[in-house]
């Protein structure tokens, strides 16, 4: 008897063959028959009973994901002698591995001839990559070396638990090995959210930037924060008080990032970008809109999840009050003012733009003193494009309402934002 691609022979027991089931699940199946020697001499089991035990603890303890239902052991006898036949059949989810090595190319097997070897590190990731009806958040997670600080601490604020059970609840675990919905919220995320402010519609200038890593719920609040750095306000006294505008209401910031967050497409290796202008702010996300439905549909609620999973896990957290509400509300946001947001959809990208509530010259000249605590007149009409008369008229007034103060004299001459405008 000679083994072969689809056959395998041992004479009893012994570790070495989960090899031969997981590289047997991972290809087209093959059986293993329990009693026979390197030479193909029909031994027989001396104990075949506690062989069979052995063999179906072992396999249900050491293959990752579980084998046990495409995997079949069988007691034969022949010529008064017992044997064990293991058939394997080919199983839909893999890569299968040895639990103790991980999921990691070194505990993957395939089959090679009559031999089952570890695969490449390639083939590893190809295999990972082709399982092409699964959902991106779905899939098994290249990095399982995954923590969550950030995730956890969220989770606690929000008093939703946060243990290996209530992972595989939320399908960040499955068979023991995380997901990629695990990845996205661990803090080893790398697809990253790209902040930036701009003196102007044009890019010429970079106010501010920033490159946000790490687990979502973290790339969400450190946005929030950066956004919240760059909200101009507008100050206008009112009697006695001085009520305040921003030039985007924070809901709608927030609204706009979770949507970008829950819905675009991860499988897509490219960052987020948020763009800060004088009166607008753009957030592009990966993926075009999930829906065949138009953009009238969507405003009215209507809506399919690319990652539903995810989109649950924001349910939990309360960082969505319900599936499709998310355009309507921010939409809503604009329900007084005279601007509205604009949204583009193409076939790898989704842009939301919000405008500025605070409308007309104002809104770049407020911008100006957010950004520049001190400057000179020239600095004020380059940034600004204003004429030398404009500049000097402009400096004049936020002189007279205290917005300003004059320092030094002549040509060295300078000026210092008092308070907001």
């Amino acid at each position: 008897m000679i083994e072969d691609q689809d056959t395998e022979f041992k004479e009893d027991f012994t570790p070495k063959l989960l090899k031969s089931i997981v590289a047997f699940s991972n290809c087209n199946g093959g059986t293993i028959i329990l009693g026979i020697n390197d030479d193909g001499e029909e031994v027989g089991l001396k104990d075949p009973d506690d062989t069979a035990k052995k063999c179906s603890n072992a396999i249900t303890d050491a293959i990752r994901p579980d084998v046990s239902l495409t995997t079949k052991i069988v007691l034969e006898e022949k010529n008064g002698k017992a044997f064990l036949r293991i058939k394997v059949s080919p199983g839909d989810k893999k890569p299968y591995y040895i639990r103790e090595k991980g999921l990691r190319a070194e505990g993957v097997y395939i089959r090679k001839g009559a031999s089952s070897v570890p695969v490449s590190e390639e083939t590893f990731q190809s295999m990972i990559r082709n399982i092409r009806s699964v959902a991106y958040e779905e899939q098994i997670s290249f990095n399982q070396d995954l923590t969550f600080d950030y995730t956890r601490s969220v989770f606690e604020r929000k008093n939703v638990q946060f243990d290996e059970e209530h992972m595989k609840i939320l399908h960040m675990i499955d068979d023991d090995r995380y997901t990629n919905l695990a990845f996205i919220l661990s803090d080893q995320f790398n697809q990253s959210i790209k902040v930036a402010s701009f003196s102007d519609e044009f890019r010429t200038k970079f106010l501010d930037r920033a490159e946000l890593n790490g687990s979502i719920l973290k790339q969400l609040d450190d946005t929030l924060l950066f956004v919240k750095r760059h909200n101009t306000l507008s100050s206008e006294i009112k009697g006695e008080y001085r009520v305040d505008t921003q030039a985007w209401s924070e809901e709608s910031v927030r609204e706009a990032l979770v949507n970008a967050l829950a819905h675009r497409d991860y499988s897509m290796n490219s960052p987020i970008l948020v763009s800060i202008y004088p009166r607008k702010i753009t957030i592009t996300s990966p993926g075009g809109m999930p829906t065949p439905f138009s953009l009238e549909e969507m405003l009215r609620g209507v809506s399919s999840l690319r990652n539903k999973n995810l989109a649950d896990v924001m349910y939990r957290l309360e960082l969505i009050e319900a599936y499709g509400t998310g355009i309507p509300r921010i939409y809503g946001t604009y329900a007084a003012s005279s601007v509205i947001p604009t949204i583009e959809s193409g076939l790898s990208s989704f842009t939301i733009t919000l405008p500025s509530i605070i409308t007309g010259e104002n809104a770049g000249l407020q911008r100006f003193l957010d950004e520049n605590r001190e400057f000179t007149r020239v600095q004020m009409q380059d940034a600004l494009g204003m004429k030398k008369s404009e500049a000097v008229s402009t400096i004049g007034r936020l002189i007279e309402e205290n917005t300003l103060i004059k320092i030094g004299e002549g040509r060295s001459v300078k000026y210092r934002v008092n308070r907001p405008l």
